[in-house]
């Protein structure tokens, strides 16, 4: 069942750019190609670690606490800086051996005041 869908505002046809899928307390998240270039490449600082192929894959995991992800990753190759995105996500990435992309995400704590 979708639970989040972004459309693609430059194809005005109706198609999504991004959307979220949840089940049985599992969320996958699909991204067009021209979607990730123009989200991900602004805030990398390796671009060429995002080709954004068909053949890539970009894993996104959310984690509670991103300073413990950056103090076990340090020395490993970071491809995009910490940033805070306009959905309220801290995130970092980095590229593992293959060339694949794990972006880590702490998402910042809701306001429960009604």
């Amino acid at each position: 069942m979708p639970t989040t869908e972004v459309p693609d505002t430059k194809a005005n046809d109706g198609r999504l750019a991004f959307v979220i899928l949840a089940a049985n307390g599992i969320e996958i998240m699909y991204q067009t190609i021209a979607s990730i270039r123009e989200d991900l490449l602004n805030a990398a600082s390796v671009k060429e670690a995002f080709p954004a192929t068909s053949q890539q894959t970009i894993l996104f995991v959310e984690v509670s606490q991103l300073t413990e992800v950056e103090n076990q990753f340090r020395g490993e190759r970071l491809i995009m800086p910490r940033r805070t995105t306009f959905y309220g996500s801290t995130e970092i990435g980095y590229a593992d051996p293959a060339g694949n992309v794990i972006i880590f995400a702490e998402q910042q704590a809701q306001d429960t005041k009604a």
